[in-house]
């Protein structure tokens, strides 16, 4: 608990019992309300259907059963590391798109503006077009 206060962890493998006051399931709750993003497995050798029901709606990544099948283990370490890769590659795409949408939205303003100026400048052409053909008519009659 003091670790968790003070660093910031990716993952957290923590055993669902403990000597002393502190279980799995205070370290997993302690954990998540300082940092949603940390990914914690619970061991155990003692699991129960409610022991990881209850672990996985407290936030528990993932639960696994002792002894510990170290594949295994690679293997769920792996899948959080991806999946961790995956929402930072959204993040940063999520970004790119807030960049671009602005940048878009910037030259959409700037086109509508110049629309606005060329249509200004063929309405007064057209005016000054009119008028010369009224007085070229004038002067024919």
């Amino acid at each position: 608990l003091d670790l968790i206060s003070k660093w910031t962890f990716d993952v957290i493998l923590t055993d669902l019992v403990m000597p002393g006051a502190t279980d799995g399931i205070v370290l997993l709750e302690a954990a998540k309300a300082i940092s949603r993003e940390t990914d914690i497995i619970i061991m155990t050798s003692h699991a129960t259907v409610d022991s990881a029901v209850t672990a996985m709606k407290k936030g528990a990544t993932d639960y696994l059963q002792k002894p510990i099948n170290f594949e295994e283990l690679k293997l769920r370490l792996e899948k959080i590391r991806h999946v961790k890769s995956l929402v930072r590659d959204a993040a940063d795409l999520r970004e790119a798109m807030d960049v671009a949408e602005s940048k878009a939205s910037q030259t959409i303003r700037n086109l509508e503006m110049m629309v606005a100026d060329l249509q200004h400048r063929l309405s007064d052409m057209e005016k000054l077009l009119s008028d010369k053909d009224r007085k070229m008519l004038e002067e024919s009659k």
